[in-house]
């Protein structure tokens, strides 16, 4: 059996596809891809989700795909059940996102500043290669961790602390440029001069600075 939409998936009419074999709509190495997926259904009697890229009527889609298990009379798998999903319109938004990221980052990279980001926990969610640079470790390294435990002396903790607290406040005229030193890798300081700004939700939260 299959709908009308699948049918149209597989760019058929839906009498043009129930009775025929999985390996006249796929292309060799979808339809081995397809297979496993379908005999693992039938041997485990679980239920799998898949997002993979195929190709129908000459164009390139994305499904999201899960395969359900049907138990026949003698409580075996007698047939699997696939529900799909066109999801090729999120599939291009998102690499377009990444695009958009990347050349964003090669930007961020290429300049000869510091950019810092930390969330409102304090922690370092991005940072560019002149700070890794400037801090002698490698970003993984850095991100994740609390900015002020692990990067700050401890004598500056508390004035930092209070910059970083007024800016979430929403107190940013005050706070938006700020000197202090950071300790680097072999413990010695750099006094940094920081120029702060406050990233927010669509709703106007402070998420991060």
């Amino acid at each position: 059996y299959a709908n009308r939409s699948a049918a149209r998936q597989l760019g058929k009419a839906a009498d043009e596809v129930a009775g025929r074999q999985l390996c006249e709509f796929f292309t060799p190495d979808a339809y081995g891809t397809q297979r496993r997926h379908v005999e693992r259904v039938f041997e485990t009697g679980s239920t799998i989700n898949t997002e993979e890229k195929f190709s129908f009527a000459g164009q390139q889609r994305w499904l999201n795909t899960t395969l359900v298990p049907i138990e026949d009379e003698s409580s075996g798998v007698g047939s699997v059940m696939g529900i799909s999903r066109d999801i090729t319109a999120r599939k291009k938004a998102e690499e377009l996102l990444r695009e958009e990221r990347d050349r964003a980052r090669k930007y961020l990279d290429a300049a000869g500043v510091i950019f810092l980001i930390l969330d409102a926990s304090r922690k370092v969610t991005f940072i560019n290669r002149k700070g890794c640079e400037v801090l002698g470790y490698d970003e993984r390294e850095i991100a994740g961790r609390d900015w002020f435990e692990n990067f700050l002396p401890e004598r500056t903790k508390a004035v930092t602390t209070d910059v970083f607290e007024r800016l979430f406040r929403g107190e940013g005229q005050s706070a938006g440029y700020h000197e202090n030193a950071i300790v680097v890798k072999g413990g010695v300081e750099r006094l940094i001069a920081w120029h702060n700004v406050v990233l927010r939700d669509s709703e106007g939260k402070a998420t991060a600075v």
